[in-house]
């Protein structure tokens, strides 16, 4: 069974060289989920299980994925994954 988790780690591996904000897991992450796995998750779910993963790096580092925060004028946080 493929958890959220997992999901979220396919999910930046489709989109390396890209910006993502929140918006970009709550509303593509959340279609990706059920496009692509079937499986439907609220977006707060999937906001929650991006911080854990954010906090703990050790499993992008394990995938191949990097992913740094960019600085920003505003309150909204992006990143950038590669």
């Amino acid at each position: 069974m493929i958890t959220t988790k997992d999901i979220i780690i396919e999910w930046l591996k489709t989109i390396k060289e890209s910006i993502i904000t929140y918006e970009n897991i709550e509303k593509d992450l959340t279609y990706f989920g059920e496009t692509v796995y079937g499986v439907r998750h609220n977006a707060s779910n999937y906001t929650k299980r991006w911080r854990e993963l954010n906090a703990d790096r050790q499993r992008f580092e394990r995938e191949g994925i990097n992913v740094r925060e960019l600085e920003s004028d505003t309150a909204f946080k992006r990143w950038k994954v590669f």
